[in-house]
């Protein structure tokens, strides 16, 4: 593991999505109302060799995610973590081979646009407005 990639990898993971939170939920928050889905990953929810730094950065995500959740509940603004499986075609897909070895992942894949496109059908309908992360600590 090399340090300068990890501090890149948790900056631009976690401080990124608190950084742009941080810039919209003012604005939720007086209408009453908001959305925030931050990208985490499976590897978020499970350690994987060789992904150490994603790993630990998708699993703050995640905690950002519910600890924001939390707070901003009464305001009227839901935050979720959305934590899809494999994606191809992406840059650390593809510089890394030996990402192809799944693990205990969801093995079917996807390409980027349909992760997207079903973000948005969930963002942008009237039903997802009671869609809120909801996870209980196994202890």
């Amino acid at each position: 593991m090399i340090q300068h990639v990890f501090g890149q990898t948790l900056r631009g993971n976690v401080e990124g999505i608190f950084t742009l939170c941080s810039l919209v939920v003012p604005n939720m928050a007086a209408r009453g109302q908001g959305r925030i889905f931050n990208a985490a990953s499976w590897f978020g929810k499970i350690g994987k060799a060789q992904y150490s730094a994603h790993c630990a950065s998708k699993f703050a995500v995640i905690g950002l995610a519910q600890s924001l959740a939390a707070e901003l509940a009464p305001s009227g603004v839901t935050v979720n973590a959305v934590c899809p499986g494999t994606i191809v075609d992406t840059g650390m897909r593809l510089a890394d081979k030996r990402s192809r070895e799944l693990g205990s992942a969801p093995q079917r894949s996807a390409k980027p646009k349909s992760h997207s496109d079903a973000l948005a059908c969930r963002t942008t309908s009237p039903r997802s407005s009671h869609f809120c992360l909801q996870r209980k600590p196994t202890i």
